[in-house]
């Protein structure tokens, strides 16, 4: 499994499509259905553990655009598996490779045809999250995740509504109130800058959490015409691309880079991140 997962990166770095590599391991191990009890052994080893976590995280639906393959749900099964007590540990607690408490990432996983397995929708769970303890910088990211994946799951609803599939009002559910569009991103932009500026702190360079700006800072790019309307807001953003953005020269963070670029330049608020990276075959991960 490791090695299938060593594959996804490789291809995944060279901006090469990879998720079809996700279906042949979940084949090849019979990891399909609501109970893997079956297939897995009794007690995971920790390698095993870690392995079926990534491949969980690799198949989210929120974390891949342009995806060619559908989404396997391994991360919810998986996790359903280990309350079922098919693996002992049973854990929350933080996930190395992604750097999220999994109690969040169990929020992520639900795709929108999923929404209403979350209490509330997904977008309200995210919002209630009680959180985890960790470093004050793990607490920003996390937050700039929290707010990132509720205009996520707002702009992808918007995008089925548009295509004659009927949602709620994504601002109010259950009574609550949600924060609105340019609330979200205000709060966003602060977690971010937040970042920018306390790892620049000597203490805080042991951190890895800078690997995980990606996903916040592409769906904070998506919100052209607040951003046109708040020049400021705008160059905060840029700060965080020059930080933790510039240097990364990788296809999958580049191609991506690109086209957010050109939409801007075009003045394209329609653009749709996930059509847009399918019509130029490739895939792009952004966990």
């Amino acid at each position: 499994m490791g090695a299938g997962l060593l594959v996804c990166t490789l291809s995944l770095l060279q901006g090469l499509p990879w998720t079809s590599h996700l279906i042949c391991m979940v084949d090849l191990y019979k990891l399909h259905g609501g109970d893997l009890r079956g297939s897995l052994p009794p007690a995971l080893d920790a390698y095993t553990h870690h392995c079926l976590e990534v491949l969980g995280i690799m198949d989210m639906p929120l974390f891949v655009l342009g995806r060619k393959t559908p989404c396997l749900s391994f991360w919810r099964r998986f996790r359903a598996t280990q309350r079922l007590g098919g693996d002992n540990r049973n854990d929350d607690g933080i996930e190395p490779v992604s750097g999220l408490p999994r109690t969040l990432l169990d929020i992520f996983a639900c795709s929108l045809e999923e929404d209403h397995d979350c209490e509330g929708g997904a977008e309200t769970a995210l919002w209630l999250w009680g959180g985890e303890e960790g470093e004050f910088m793990q607490l920003h990211l996390w937050d700039a995740w929290r707010y990132a994946g509720m205009l996520d799951y707002r702009r992808r609803k918007s995008i089925r509504a548009e295509s004659g599939i009927s949602f709620s009002d994504p601002t109010t559910s259950n009574r609550l109130t949600l924060p609105t569009t340019e609330q979200l991103l205000c709060r966003l932009l602060a977690s971010l800058d937040a970042l920018r500026l306390g790892l620049e702190m000597p203490e805080t360079g042991h951190l890895l959490v800078a690997n995980g700006m990606f996903y916040p800072y592409v769906n904070a790019s998506l919100e052209y015409e607040i951003l046109r309307s708040r020049p400021a807001w705008r160059l905060s953003l840029d700060r965080v691309h020059d930080k933790f953005l510039r240097e990364d020269k990788t296809p999958n963070t580049q191609v991506l880079l690109q086209a957010l670029h050109s939409s801007w330049q075009r003045g394209d608020t329609s653009f749709d991140p996930g059509d847009a990276m399918r019509s130029q075959g490739v895939e792009i991960a952004l966990f």
